[in-house]
């Protein structure tokens, strides 16, 4: 009897660990660009907030967007300022996975910006914010 109690107890522990996993997403916050045109109808990024800060770009595009993104960040932590960019591709209507991993920074500064092939661009978000976090200790 005692190893279909064990069994039970792992089937348990690992049901509580993908509810965490779902909560984390969950606790995201979404900040939304301002889109332009016909072929988006959301755009913006998540941020997510644990051992460290998650930003992640979203996009809710027609089928047929092709194009590209640019996501800069500019942190301000006590004593220190850091800028990081990344850019991708968009490929019908799909966004590349991108997570983008800070340390808690007291500011934050973040663009996203979109644009189809052709150069116009079809979301832009600007947003500044302030998350007075600690930085992790080494």
């Amino acid at each position: 009897m005692a190893p279909q109690i064990v069994l039970l107890l792992v089937a348990f522990s690992l049901a509580g660990h993908a509810g965490l996993a779902e909560a984390d997403d969950q606790d995201a916050t979404r900040i939304y660009g301002i889109p332009s045109g016909s072929q988006v109808e959301d755009c913006g990024i998540e941020i997510a907030e644990g051992a460290l800060t998650r930003l992640s770009p979203f996009l809710d595009a027609a089928d047929n967007l092709q194009g590209s993104y640019r996501l800069m960040v500019i942190t301000w932590t006590s004593g220190s300022v850091a800028e990081t960019r990344q850019e991708n591709r968009i490929d019908a209507g799909e966004l590349k996975a991108s997570n983008l991993f800070i340390d808690h920074p007291d500011r934050l500064r973040v663009t996203l910006e979109v644009w189809t092939e052709q150069g116009a661009t079809v979301c832009l978000l600007e947003h500044q914010l302030s998350l007075g976090k600690q930085a992790t200790d080494i």
